[in-house]
């Protein structure tokens, strides 16, 4: 049993005891939380990046096919050449979709 003198070494032992359990609970969640965050942070980019390629992309389908029309799902979008813009490029691949369907 462990036998303590005075006030000093039961505050030492609980410090140490809390740095020994946060320094557990950092390495547990080390790995996980950047992960996590790492994900998320993709998925917004690329919801982000997709954006005006997708609505461009439903308009380009919908002038070809009609507005009462179920567009489908809007494919991954192409780097965007120089001098043109996400979203004129979803309008050329929305019109190319619905003229080969």
């Amino acid at each position: 049993m462990l036998e303590l003198t005075n006030l000093t070494e039961l505050v030492f032992l609980k410090d140490s005891i809390n740095i020994e359990v946060g320094r557990d609970y950092l390495m547990k969640n080390l790995f996980i939380n950047p992960v996590k965050f790492l994900i998320i942070l993709g998925l917004s980019f690329t919801i982000e990046a997709k954006s005006e390629f997708c609505r461009g992309f439903e308009e380009g389908y919908r002038m070809v096919k009609g507005d009462m029309v179920i567009v489908p799902i809007c494919p991954i979008p192409p780097i965007t050449p120089i001098g043109s813009t996400p979203y004129r490029e979803g309008l050329k691949a929305g019109i190319e979709r619905a003229e080969n369907s």
